[in-house]
């Protein structure tokens, strides 16, 4: 969705403590839930971008956002930003020396978008990490998240392995609370993997929504 000339892109925000950054407009899932097919974007904040954010521009709106009640940087907007690995880092870099804490929440395919394992790269400035786990199984991630990957289920929950043995303080796997899904079965994925586990809450779209056409098409 192209920006009007009077609009200025969000490339951060704030939600309740932490300096959300809205990373890329990239993502390797269409999930049925994702608010970005019915909305702008969350707590007020009109998320939509025409490009991916620049490093200076993302900086001066960090900066702007800045103040004492501020405890970490979260990575994470409309896309998936391990797309935008290196640009992770530059943050990263630029704002560790203030005592914040870094998380990246995340659908999991980052193994995959950068054909490697960027597990140990992560680990050296996040915090924690948020997977989402979305389904118990293969075929109901695949119906309901849409992956440009085939093997997306797989990576993720591989991914998300690397990370609870990885030096990272806080690992989650998470779910929308559809009708359709099994809670218990995604609790007992994150408890055999020693990860947390959050449950989030579902808004459904409405039907009339055409998210990806044929992209999606089973």
């Amino acid at each position: 969705m192209p920006e009007s000339p009077d609009k200025k892109p969000v490339y951060a925000y704030i939600i309740k403590n932490s300096v959300y950054i809205n990373t890329t407009v990239r993502c390797s899932n269409v999930c049925d839930f994702c608010i970005k097919f019915y909305d702008t974007g969350v707590a007020g904040y009109d998320l939509t971008l025409a490009s991916d954010p620049g490093f200076d521009e993302t900086c001066c709106q960090i900066d702007e956002l800045l103040s004492p009640q501020i405890e970490g940087i979260v990575f994470c907007g409309l896309g998936e930003s391990t797309y935008r690995l290196d640009f992770m880092e530059r943050v990263a870099e630029r704002y560790k020396g203030r005592g914040l804490k870094f998380r990246l929440n995340t659908n999991g395919h980052g193994n995959l978008i950068n054909n490697c394992d960027i597990v140990p790269r992560l680990a050296r400035i996040l915090n924690s990490v948020s997977i989402s786990l979305n389904a118990p199984d293969k075929t109901t991630y695949d119906r309901i998240c849409n992956p440009a990957y085939e093997n997306a289920y797989e990576a993720m929950l591989d991914f998300a392995g690397k990370c609870a043995a990885a030096p990272i303080e806080e690992v989650y796997l998470t779910i929308v609370d559809m009708p359709s899904i099994d809670i218990e079965k995604c609790r007992a994925i994150a408890d055999k993997m020693k990860v947390k586990f959050r449950i989030r809450p579902y808004i459904p779209i409405p039907a009339a929504v055409d998210k990806c056409g044929d992209r999606c098409a089973k």
